[in-house]
């Protein structure tokens, strides 16, 4: 009887406990943007087209054009577009007049180090630059913020 009672005291007093979730703990922005740019590199990455290089950049061939392709010395003029991975813009060269951009390409993101010299002039191309071929933690412009993923759509026009 002295069992019984004791056992129902028990299951009496962790029936009394919180029913409250633990509160869960919120990421940094630098984490969180971690987290959203791996889970869409994973997704993106098993889409039709896209490509995965060594590195982790992705790529998909919108256009191809038929020009030579540039060398890692060479000063670039391209169109683009920047984007982040839900899809809103956050830079178009575009939206700075119709002049392309004349870039260096040896000051750029990384991923547009690598990226870039694939392409022959001519083509347009869309990039999926994981962070750590972007900005990556500490290098990033407020206006982007640390770790995110960045999908650029990049028209090669030329080479100087």
């Amino acid at each position: 009887m002295r069992l019984t009672l004791a056992f129902a005291c028990c299951l009496f007093l962790a029936a009394c406990g919180r029913d409250e979730p633990e509160p869960q703990r919120k990421l940094s922005p630098a984490a969180e943007n971690r987290v959203k740019g791996q889970r869409f590199l994973r997704d993106n990455a098993t889409k039709p087209g896209w490509v995965v290089t060594g590195s982790g950049l992705q790529y998909r061939i919108i256009s191809t054009g038929s020009g030579p392709k540039p060398r890692a010395t060479d000063t670039v003029r391209v169109h683009y577009v920047g984007r982040f991975v839900d899809g809103t813009t956050f830079e178009s060269s575009r939206d700075r007049g119709d002049a392309p951009a004349a870039l260096p390409l040896r000051r750029l993101l990384r991923g547009w180090q690598e990226g870039i010299p694939m392409m022959p002039i001519g083509s347009t191309w869309e990039f999926a630059i994981p962070s750590n071929l972007a900005y990556g933690l500490d290098n990033a412009p407020e206006s982007i913020g640390p770790n995110q993923t960045l999908v650029f759509t990049i028209e090669l026009i030329g080479v100087e």
